[in-house]
């Protein structure tokens, strides 16, 4: 009775505020935990707007006055599931522009079991999630049949058939589904998700690359509304997957990647915005792989477009780091300190070969790294020489890692950490870092892990 009590108060207490202001009101039959969170979305970006607890599964959100019409994202807090499993909280997203948004849905089908009891925008974005949830698991059964059936098995026909009814099926809900609000931001998110309906099934191989050459034909890159969403990231990466095969080198991936990239920029390439957070998107991903010829690529071929703001300023600088640091280049020379404050200099180095190592004693991969190299380097078997340099913004810091590790090398600090002299000249965000250069400080790799080192040291 008591329960009913609070649920009825619950309900009573929020009625009277939804009339003032903008709510998100739910019900998450099954929910255990009591901590929800609402996230608000920018590009792979989330952030945290406001938390409340949940009585029962009952929760609301008042939405900020100054939101912006977008998709967010409520979160399920620690639950003794998720804790007992080691599993993420579980989440679901919505709509918001204008007006009221109420919901029901069980925790263990937060999509399957939704119901829009208001908003029909989001009534038309949860049909089209829930279709499309359908529509995938039919492709993932029927695509790998075309590898075990060739064109003259019998079944190879009535496949087909049934194939193109699925896509045509799915496509024909989509149009419809956009017919119900052709202005809407969810009619945008149907658009942007779809993919060509593939004229002739063949091959895996051959229905990848018409999916390719007609990936971009409908996407609604004009929208700007879709940078406060997930989906104009998801729509790059997925289209990048499609140039993507374990089978590639290193540098026939890049170059793979390459022409993605061509297609990608020249499709969003009529709205400022939206080009702009593509181009830092493809910036800060290819940099975390560290593919430097897709950087440079980027960086003399796109920068130009866009919008004139801060951020295109500085991500001009990195890139034209990253073309002024490609292999073959040589590198700015470096005059630091070491531990015994004596002065050195990386061009004083007349070795066959110099590695040069930005890290920092709180980087857990520098560690690992920098142990490696001190096992390997006291019996090394060619003429090199290590020159690290520390971002270190601590020197007790730095000297205790340097005496720990027991590093033999020419050990140097920063003294302005990440806004030093050595590491702007070298263009570096991350650690570590590492450059081997030849004899005349010319840039032969720019090795990701000691392995990587290794090989690029036992090929020259």
């Amino acid at each position: 009775m008591k329960v009913l009590l609070s649920i009825l108060i619950f309900w009573v207490s929020l009625s009277s505020c939804l009339a003032q202001s903008n709510f998100l009101q739910a019900k998450v039959d099954g929910y255990g935990g009591k901590r929800v969170y609402l996230l608000q979305i920018s590009g792979d970006q989330q952030s945290v707007l406001d938390s409340t607890s949940s009585l029962n599964g009952f929760f609301s959100f008042r939405m900020p006055e100054n939101a912006k019409a977008g998709v967010y994202r409520i979160v399920l807090g620690e639950t003794r599931n998720s804790n007992f499993f080691d599993e993420d909280p579980k989440y679901f997203d919505f709509i918001f522009n204008t007006g009221n948004i109420s919901f029901e849905t069980s925790y263990d089908a937060l999509v399957e079991g939704m119901k829009v009891l208001e908003s029909k925008e989001n009534d038309i974005y949860y049909r089209f999630l829930k279709a499309e949830g359908i529509y995938q698991s039919k492709l993932n059964r029927i695509t790998p049949l075309f590898e075990l059936y060739g064109p003259k098995d019998s079944f190879y026909s009535p496949l087909k058939q049934e194939f193109a009814e699925v896509q045509s099926a799915f496509t024909r809900l989509c149009v419809a589904l956009i017919a119900e609000s052709p202005a809407s931001l969810a009619s945008s998110i149907i658009q942007i998700s779809m993919l060509p309906e593939i004229e002739n099934a063949g091959t895996p191989e051959e229905m990848k690359l018409f999916v390719r050459d007609h990936y971009f034909d409908l996407k609604p890159f004009a929208d700007v509304r879709l940078l406060n969403s997930p989906y104009l990231a998801k729509t790059i990466l997925d289209y990048l997957s499609l140039y993507r095969s374990p089978e590639f080198t290193q540098q026939q991936q890049e170059e793979n990647f390459i022409l993605a990239i061509d297609h990608i920029m020249d499709a969003v390439s009529a709205e400022p915005s939206i080009y702009d957070f593509t181009l830092n998107y493809l910036v800060d991903g290819f940099q975390r792989f560290q593919m430097e010829d897709v950087l440079v690529h980027i960086a003399e071929n796109f920068i130009e477009g866009g919008c004139e703001t801060d951020s295109k300023a500085l991500l001009q600088k990195r890139l034209e780091g990253y073309a002024r640091m490609a292999p073959g280049k040589k590198v700015p020379d470096i005059l630091l300190l070491d531990q015994n404050d004596r002065q050195v200099r990386l061009y004083d180095l007349e070795n066959e070969y110099s590695l040069v190592i930005f890290w920092a004693s709180w980087c857990p991969h520098c560690a690992s790294f920098m142990k490696q190299l001190a096992k390997w380097y006291p019996d090394r078997s060619i003429d090199i020489e290590v020159f690290a340099v520390s971002i270190d913004s601590s020197r007790f810091a730095w000297e205790e890692q340097i005496m720990v590790g027991n590093y033999p090398w020419i050990n140097t600090l920063s003294p302005d950490g990440w806004e030093g002299k050595a590491p702007k000249d070298f263009n570096v965000y991350a650690t570590p870092t590492l450059f081997l250069l030849d004899r005349e400080h010319k840039i032969i790799s720019k090795p990701l892990t000691f392995r990587e080192f290794k090989k690029a040291i036992d090929e020259e």
